[in-house]
């Protein structure tokens, strides 16, 4: 038995951990673990093995590594990926905005292309897809009104003194 699948067994990880848990066992066969290892050629090998699996936050310049499940949700359009996470919220209604959604999602899809490659494209907004959502809401929020359909009043007063038995008109206790 092999001490992939002992770990797995062992802490009941689903098949997305385990083929991960696989992954990291057959990069730490490319490259052993060690203190004084070549970090820039430990990462070339690794690159070499899983081109796909790299990133880079642009903030921090933190490097690490990424699988693209392939049992993940492929959409047929790229603009698919931001309209999937916008449609979560509670407030956008997918059947009475479909065209405005698509149409912001379709603007930042543009815009990333203007930039990144069409695979590129694509990790980005599958890496990325709720913190990308929740900015083109945030911009949403921004521009949201409300029309009233009308308003009902109605008063209700009642004397509070003959409601409280014992108290007398005028009494300040």
């Amino acid at each position: 038995m092999s001490h992939v699948s002992a770990i797995a067994g062992r802490m009941s990880l689903r098949a997305p951990q385990r083929e991960l848990l696989e992954i990291l066992d057959r990069i730490t066969g490319i490259v052993p673990p060690s203190k004084h290892a070549d970090v820039a050629a430990a990462l070339a090998a690794i690159k070499a093995e899983y081109p796909q699996l790299l990133i880079q936050h642009l903030r921090t310049a933190k490097q690490e590594f990424l699988k693209n499940v392939s049992g993940g949700a492929q959409e047929n359009r790229p603009e698919d990926y931001l309209v999937r996470a916008l449609i979560d919220f509670d407030d956008i209604c997918y059947d009475e905005h479909a065209d405005l959604l698509y149409n912001l999602a379709g603007q930042l899809v543009k815009h990333l292309r203007s930039y990144l490659s069409e695979e590129d494209t694509i990790n980005v907004l599958q890496y990325h897809q709720r913190g990308l959502a929740e900015t083109i809401h945030a911009q949403m929020q921004s521009h949201r009104w409300e029309k009233s359909t009308g308003y009902q009043v109605t008063r209700a007063v009642s004397n509070l003194l003959s409601q409280r038995p014992g108290l007398r008109a005028g009494f300040r206790g």
